[in-house]
């Protein structure tokens, strides 16, 4: 029960900060889309079509809406299915605008709260978490993908992962083994970047565990507890995941962002990209 009284008092916490931050958004909810003219459009379509194939009962990772008669597939479309699954149920009852608008909405409020329990495990200081949270979710990258970029929006699992890799770090238990596993696949369906940035992390995290430990890390179990997780991830994930690397492998596919201007590198710290001129 405390649980549940923390985390209402956290989401309206960070709601109200966010209808602040975000104003005047929450008096235009039906009137105006919560992005500019570029990917949103495309964003509303994935929502749609997530409603579309699933009431359907149609493949929601194939279309021949686009490219019709043969259809294409969208294994590698910014698809992010979990901002489209948790649509349905709105999209039965508002317009596109309002369900959208609260989708972004409730990745702000998330991402704060999310936040907000690792900073906790972390700190143990609730004022600082709290802050913490304020900081992740109002950071200018939550702000400028907010302009239509609605897979990267939804950063509110990556905490949570993290938060429970080192978990399954500390503790010998099956539930944070579970959960480690859930948040992965949260954040891969979300975003393909999201899920190699959680892979990265752990990457570092194993390294530096195993530096700083040694032998203690193989001791305690944290290996075998982390393979375990990443093989419930893999078995989750299979679906989609072995399609798409059949398709990677067998056909080519043309029309992607050119590497040369949207790549970060060290030198882009100093000197401005193409899509800065």
């Amino acid at each position: 029960m405390k649980k549940l009284k923390l985390f209402s008092i956290l989401f309206f916490g960070y709601a109200i900060l966010t209808i602040i931050m975000t104003y005047p958004a929450v008096f235009r909810l039906s009137s105006h889309f919560m992005y500019d003219s570029g990917d949103g459009f495309q964003n509303v379509w994935n929502m749609w079509w997530m409603k579309t194939s699933l009431t359907k009962g149609t493949h929601s990772h194939y279309t021949n809406f686009l490219h019709y008669l043969d259809g294409i597939t969208l294994l590698f479309q910014t698809l992010n299915p979990f901002n489209g699954l948790i649509s349905i149920p709105l999209q039965f009852f508002f317009k596109m605008e309002v369900v959208y608008n609260l989708v972004v909405l409730f990745s702000f409020v998330m991402s704060g709260v999310s936040m907000y329990y690792l900073a906790d495990y972390l700190l143990g200081r609730k004022s600082s978490a709290f802050v913490a949270g304020i900081i992740f979710t109002f950071c200018p990258f939550h702000f400028a993908h907010g302009l239509g970029h609605l897979q990267l929006i939804a950063m509110e699992w990556i905490p949570l992962y993290g938060l429970y890799l080192l978990k399954t770090r500390q503790e010998d238990s099956k539930r944070n083994i579970v959960l480690t596993a859930l948040f992965l696949v949260l954040n891969s369906l979300c975003s393909w970047y999201y899920m190699i940035y959680c892979f990265v992390l752990t990457i570092i995290f194993v390294i530096f565990q195993t530096v700083k430990h040694k032998k203690e890390i193989i001791d305690n179990g944290f290996l075998k507890r982390l393979s375990m997780a990443i093989f419930i991830f893999n078995v989750v994930m299979s679906p989609i995941l072995i399609p798409m690397l059949y398709v990677k492998v067998t056909q080519d596919f043309t029309g992607e962002h050119n590497p040369e201007i949207w790549s970060a590198d060290l030198e882009s710290f100093f000197i401005p990209s193409g899509i800065s001129t």
